[in-house]
């Protein structure tokens, strides 16, 4: 049985209905993406592999370590190839085309951190998981509930 610190995400739903942080959001994203576009899920886990990603949202951080049979959700984990720091908002501004990725990047509401070759495998990871995202009607779902939050 896995520890609440560290679970492999898995092809299950099984979360309660008042969870709401940020961890929680990433991980039922992960097994949404996994279930209804594996395509999109297994590319990026091969693109990021074997990296570890740190998302910091608000405040909040997880780390998610990459390999080509899936990701592992670390909310504990403190090293990372790749970090990312935002908000919810900011996130909102870019799926909402109120601001492009690169305009959140360049004024700071995006921050990045790691090595070029790292980041540049974050970005093509970022880019097949919303690729992916798009197809699932999970993820949309989902979206609505980050949204109004």
């Amino acid at each position: 049985m896995a520890s609440p610190f560290r679970w492999k995400v898995e092809a299950s739903l099984s979360f309660s209905t008042r969870d709401s942080g940020i961890t929680w959001y990433i991980a039922t994203s992960l097994i949404a993406l996994r279930q209804e576009c594996p395509t999109a899920y297994f590319l990026m886990c091969g693109q990021l592999a074997p990296r570890r990603v740190r998302l910091v949202i608000e405040g909040e951080s997880v780390t998610l370590a990459f390999d080509p049979s899936g990701v592992h959700v670390l909310p504990e984990a403190k090293e990372s190839a790749a970090e990312l720091v935002t908000s919810r908002q900011t996130i909102l501004d870019v799926l909402d085309a109120r601001r492009t990725l690169a305009e959140a990047v360049l004024s700071d509401a995006i921050v990045l951190k790691g090595h070029v070759n790292d980041l540049t495998a974050f970005h093509d990871g970022l880019m097949t998981y919303v690729r992916g995202a798009v197809r699932s009607p999970s993820l949309a779902r989902l979206l609505d509930r980050f949204r109004f939050v």
